[in-house]
């Protein structure tokens, strides 16, 4: 008979393998099943944080526009808040992940560092290239008359190339959640639908935008308040899909990792049993 892998490798069907020795049954070793943390509280501020910063986005977006960089930078702090609380939550759990992991052999294949490194490139790669928008608008679309009365299209079609830019950039962070979600055996479609449905939405939300300027833009000649209010209010439908599929991926990813824990107490038990039983034979 072919011996099994030692660890969780050798219950990983459901039950504890024993192997032949000795004209006996000897229970293979279970090790013992590391602590999940907490994450009850993660939770919790990731709601608040959905409820306080979004509509802050939305008003701070509805203001007029600043002219100072900084001033530009400051505009997104209840974004870059919300996106520090996620991090807090994946960091949980992919660490929990980490720990009901940690005698497989893909222990070392999830990493909560990494995970939360994966979220920080939005803003380290969106701020420069907002940065770079508004020097490019106000250096050579703003100050130039060789757009005229199409500047402000003009700058609809440069927002529009960044926004494409942030989405490719923010599909990075998905992807590994996804693996350490296939990695404890979760539904993996959860994440998938948390990738591409406001992805989907934030572009039906953005191509939104760009008509109401456009159409704005070639009634009156400028884009109206009124049709930049409308097109703001466009970008509550992705939020809103957004943050409910993320509770829903995230809250399932924490249920599966502990209901592999619980799993794995129960084959620790089950080993220890035989292992008594082995010893009273004996």
């Amino acid at each position: 008979m072919t011996r099994p892998r030692d660890g969780w490798d050798a219950v990983a069907s459901g039950r504890v393998e024993t192997q032949a020795v000795l004209g006996r049954s000897r229970p293979m070793a279970v090790p013992e099943p590391v602590p999940l943390r907490r994450a009850e509280w993660a939770r919790w501020v990731y709601v608040v944080a959905v409820m306080v910063c979004g509509p802050a986005q939305m008003i701070v977006a509805s203001n007029d526009e600043p002219t100072a960089w900084w001033h530009r930078i400051a505009r997104f702090a209840p974004s870059l808040l919300l996106l520090s609380v996620l991090a807090v939550w994946t960091w949980v759990n992919l660490d929990n992940c980490r720990r009901v992991l940690a005698h497989s052999r893909f222990a070392t294949s999830v990493s909560p560092w990494r995970g939360v490194l994966w979220w920080l490139t939005l803003p380290g790669a969106g701020l420069p290239l907002i940065m770079l928008v508004a020097f490019v608008n106000d250096r050579y679309i703003a100050r130039s008359d060789r757009f005229g009365r199409d500047a402000d299209v003009a700058e609809a079609f440069l927002i529009f190339a960044a926004v494409l830019v942030l989405l490719a950039i923010w599909v990075r962070p998905y992807l590994y959640l996804a693996r350490a979600m296939g990695r404890i055996r979760g539904d993996v479609a959860l994440i998938r639908r948390w990738i591409w449905g406001p992805i989907v939405a934030t572009l039906l939300a953005v191509t939104g935008m760009l008509g109401l300027s456009l159409f704005s833009a070639l009634q009156t000649g400028v884009v109206q308040d009124g049709a930049v209010t409308l097109a703001t209010l466009l970008l509550v439908v992705p939020y809103l899909v957004w943050s409910l599929l993320g509770w829903r991926a995230m809250n399932r990813m924490d249920l599966t990792a502990r209901a592999r824990s619980q799993r794995q107490r129960e084959q620790r038990a089950e080993y220890l049993q035989l292992q008594r039983l082995e010893e009273m034979v004996s």
